[in-house]
């Protein structure tokens, strides 16, 4: 009994933190800061500014616009950012395939073997990720 709770909730927390986007920051932290701008393409940045990281963003095809920005401009505050040059986005798709094959052979008076296998495919899941540089302007 004790399996199948500790089982499910396994199953209920790999559920729940697989659900929206996520987030990965590569670089150095410094203090968060409390107001951050975006940009689109450096050459909107006034400011000399030096690269502290790159946050990289999963998000699901039809999560909003705003919301992602938000989230994206709450990680570039905590890690010290004092802008965001948001890049490219790309489409990735991701799906896997399983399969397993058994044989067993048995001995004694009712000699026989028997071979099973199965193939299942897991559904294609679409997601997009955008790559983001993190900035901090030089004073």
């Amino acid at each position: 009994m004790k399996n199948i709770k500790f089982t499910s909730l396994v199953i209920v927390i790999i559920t729940l933190t697989s659900c929206g986007n996520q987030f990965k920051y590569f670089g150095n932290d410094f203090p968060e800061t409390e107001n951050a701008k975006i940009y689109f393409r450096e050459v909107d940045i006034e400011n000399n500014f030096e690269v502290i990281g790159k946050l990289y963003c999963d998000f699901k095809l039809n999560t909003k616009d705003q919301k992602i920005q938000r989230k994206i401009m709450t990680q570039v505050k905590k890690h010290g950012g004092d802008g965001a040059l948001f890049g490219n986005m790309s489409e990735n798709t991701v799906g896997s395939v399983t399969s397993s094959v058994g044989a067993s052979k048995r001995f004694g008076k009712r000699n026989g073997a028997s071979i099973g296998g199965s193939i299942s495919k897991q559904k294609d899941k679409r997601k997009d990720q955008m790559v983001i540089t993190v900035i901090k302007f030089k004073e």
